[in-house]
């Protein structure tokens, strides 16, 4: 079965073809961890859902400050909670984060109705 990205508005799924090229992973949600499921769950507006074991999201979720990288792979840090989502229908843009990085964001997502000068 394909993992899909089981974030609100999310369309991302493994194996599809991606126009920035940037590499895509998923993450399950972390069940075992009361807690950090509850943290998770609270950033996406989700609070009464449950997720299964089955069920995933994609790394387009996480700031890049929550991962590390071990031998060439990308793993998501023991404490990492998803804070990018997609709020209304307004579509989230990547944009190289140096340049961001100067007009004091954090995080290389943007929508473009708020940033149409960037």
């Amino acid at each position: 079965m394909t993992k899909c990205c089981r974030a609100p508005r999310c369309s991302n799924s493994a194996g599809q073809p991606r126009r920035d090229q940037r590499r895509l992973s998923f993450y399950k949600f972390p069940l075992h961890s009361p807690e950090r499921l509850r943290q998770w769950l609270s950033q996406m507006n989700q609070e009464e859902w449950a997720p299964t074991k089955h069920q995933h999201l994609c790394s387009d979720h996480f700031a890049p400050s929550c991962f590390e990288y071990r031998w060439g792979v990308r793993y998501l840090k023991p404490d990492a909670v998803p804070t990018i989502f997609q709020t209304s229908d307004s579509p989230l843009v990547r944009i190289p984060l140096l340049f961001l990085h100067g007009l004091g964001f954090k995080s290389p997502f943007v929508k473009l109705e708020n940033y149409s000068d960037v």
